[in-house]
């Protein structure tokens, strides 16, 4: 993934906690594109979900 992506979905995210309270749940759309976002067993995987729950992480926000 070209790490200008990868900034960008940092950027949205971290916009979008800053306009947003805690009670506020976030849906986030994916599409099935291994190994990039694939399901296995019902669970959402691959780099792209990384990516998000390790920027979720940083921001002190549980997935």
């Amino acid at each position: 993934m070209p790490i200008s992506v990868i900034k960008a979905i940092a950027a949205t995210l971290t916009l979008w906690a800053a306009s947003v309270s805690a009670d506020t749940p976030l849906s986030l759309a994916t599409l099935n594109m291994p190994p990039l976002e694939y399901q296995e067993n019902g669970v959402v995987k691959g780099i792209s979900t990384d990516i998000v729950n390790t920027v979720f992480a940083r921001m002190g926000i549980s997935p």
